[in-house]
């Protein structure tokens, strides 16, 4: 945990802020900027804590809201270059739960104070619950 930096200066939000949009353009400079200010240490980085700290409670969205993707089957037709359940993926142990684990499961993400389940299937799209 940080501790609260007292003498924030509060132009570095507004740097921060810039720095990130300006990042977004494809600049490599200014995304080294970007990467050597998330991989701050020390000092910069409790400032920049305690920056985002204050956006977050000035915003509203000072809480944390936890979801939960629930696969129940990770057979796929697809052959997707970029993911490991790929149909060409001889060595992935492949799964199928049934209704019952799916319930089971459910229930138990639902008990841990989850308020949203996305449950999937890999070849047949989503469902939301």
């Amino acid at each position: 945990m940080f501790e609260p930096v007292d003498d924030l200066n509060t132009g570095q939000e507004e740097r921060a802020f810039n720095l990130l949009l300006s990042a977004s353009s494809g600049s490599s400079l200014l995304r080294s900027k970007l990467k050597e200010q998330l991989n701050a240490r020390g000092e910069k980085q409790a400032i920049l804590a305690q920056s985002a700290r204050d956006a977050r409670k000035r915003s509203g969205d000072d809480y944390l809201i936890v979801r939960a993707s629930i696969e129940f089957s990770n057979y796929c037709r697809q052959i997707c270059s970029y993911c490991g359940m790929a149909a060409t993926n001889a060595t992935l142990k492949r799964y199928r739960l049934n209704a019952n684990q799916m319930c089971k499961i459910v229930k138990e993400v639902s008990s841990l104070g989850v308020c949203g389940t996305f449950v999937e299937k890999r070849h047949q799209g989503a469902l939301i619950l």
